[in-house]
């Protein structure tokens, strides 16, 4: 949710589409990156070691979020003005508006709010059935190798990398 937020500040109304879509398309390319990594790094360190590998890399990446991310563009060091102007000048008007000026009964008795909802859910729950219990499937039933799992895998996220642009 906070990338959101940080669109709305930071990415010209123009550019959010493309902002958002490489942001969904660099989480799938880092599940493909991970598991040929975490599959290694399991046979020559021992599970446990998966565990501080990503640990420490999250950690590392909070260390870089404070230091180089700002709520605004304005309050960041490194920009400068005419940085700050140009992003101004190509945002909506982001002001927060009142919680009592959103509709909210409008927008939960909405036909489409819950197609939304279905469909997102559903979406995901199909995702995830496949992210999590294909590999096992796979290895269990069909007595496939972890190799050639992790290539379907990443094949997987691969094609849903490719259509989410």
């Amino acid at each position: 949710p906070a990338m959101y937020t940080i669109f709305g500040y930071w990415v010209p109304k123009h550019e959010r589409g493309r902002a958002l879509a490489s942001l969904f398309v660099g989480g799938n390319i880092g599940s493909v990156a991970i598991m040929p990594i975490t599959a290694y790094v399991c046979q020559t360190a021992g599970w446990p070691a998966i565990f501080y590998i990503v640990g420490g890399t999250g950690i590392f990446s909070f260390i870089l979020w404070i230091i180089f991310i700002r709520d605004k563009p304005s309050s960041h060091p490194l920009i400068t003005e005419s940085e700050v102007l140009y992003i101004k000048s190509n945002l909506e008007n982001s002001e927060a508006k009142n919680a009592k000026d959103v509709p909210w009964k409008s927008i939960i008795t909405s036909l489409q709010t819950w197609v939304l909802i279905i469909a997102k859910f559903s979406g995901f729950w199909g995702y995830i059935v496949l992210t999590l219990k294909l590999p096992t499937y796979l290895e269990s039933v069909m007595h496939v190798s972890l190799e050639k799992v992790n290539k379907y895998q990443n094949l997987f996220k691969f094609s849903a990398s490719v259509h989410s642009f």
